[in-house]
């Protein structure tokens, strides 16, 4: 991920679910369409550089995950749970630093 670069770094899309994480304005953001309620979250100040992203999705009850992400090992954000995007394929795939305009926000 580069520092500056608008929209999405990373994506997996469908038609009414989605989630991307991507660096504007020099902040990591993650987003997560939850079957239409968007949850946003500001993981904080990307400084520039090479830098390891780290997206990790524990299950919980009630078929829920739970996200964090981490920038080079230090941990920078915790949503709260969201549901977990059951039955749906991917009809977009996954994007790594590219944007295919799918609704995520």
């Amino acid at each position: 991920m580069r520092r500056g670069r608008c929209g999405p770094s990373w994506s997996r899309t469908a038609t009414r679910a989605a989630a991307t994480a991507c660096i504007e304005d020099g902040r990591l953001h993650f987003a997560y369409n939850e079957y239409g309620p968007l949850r946003e979250t500001d993981a904080g100040p990307f400084a520039p550089g090479t830098r390891t992203v780290l997206l990790t999705a524990t299950a919980e009850p009630g078929l829920r995950w739970r996200f964090t992400l981490a920038v080079d090992g230090a941990e920078s954000a915790t949503p709260e749970p969201v549901h977990q995007l059951l039955g749906l394929a991917p009809f977009q795939g996954v994007g790594v630093d590219l944007d295919r305009k799918s609704p995520v926000s």
